[in-house]
């Protein structure tokens, strides 16, 4: 494979660049803008807008030509793959080592999130929002009470006065 056309996903980088190609990115959204600017920056490859297709593609024939001509692309792109085979860990054994760990040490403080056994009432903050919902009932009722009591003073001074 002389190059991978993709949207610029996350997988799709570290599939070609694990296999050395260079990737011709046209991100469409979320990550994929970000992911494409990494690529070009790192001379893994180049991105397209996908608003550079108005129906002229000659940016499009443009980047390809430059793709698979320069050399930068394809010598950076073998030279990730390298790296990502030649790493100075195995993914498989660190996980190990981390299960091993874990095993000989147990749960560990220091170590764990803060506030990961929160009850779930506490973490969905429901005591703060019942609260807020009595207090802005109590007001309610209060602005309610307060209202009947003027209606009821208004009226009231309105049948003791008489008309002739």
């Amino acid at each position: 494979m002389s190059l991978f056309v993709t949207h610029g996903g996350m997988n799709s980088l570290l599939e070609a660049s694990k296999f050395g190609v260079p990737m011709l990115d046209i991100p469409l959204f979320g990550d994929q803008p970000r992911n494409a600017k990494v690529v070009e920056e790192l001379k893994l490859g180049r991105y397209i807008s996908k608003f550079d297709f108005d129906g002229n593609y000659d940016k499009l024939k443009e980047v390809f030509d430059d793709l698979m001509n320069n050399k930068i692309y394809s010598e950076t792109a073998k030279r990730t793959s390298l790296m990502i085979a030649n790493r100075p860990y195995n993914p498989r054994d660190l996980f190990i080592k981390y299960i091993e760990f874990a095993a000989q040490f147990g749960r560990i403080d220091h170590f764990t999130i803060p506030n990961s056994d929160l009850p779930l009432w506490k973490y969905l903050y429901l005591d703060f929002i019942s609260l807020l919902i009595g207090v802005i009932l109590m007001v309610v009722f209060i602005v309610k009470k307060t209202i009947n009591v003027v209606k009821k003073s208004i009226c009231k001074g309105k049948k003791n006065h008489k008309t002739d």
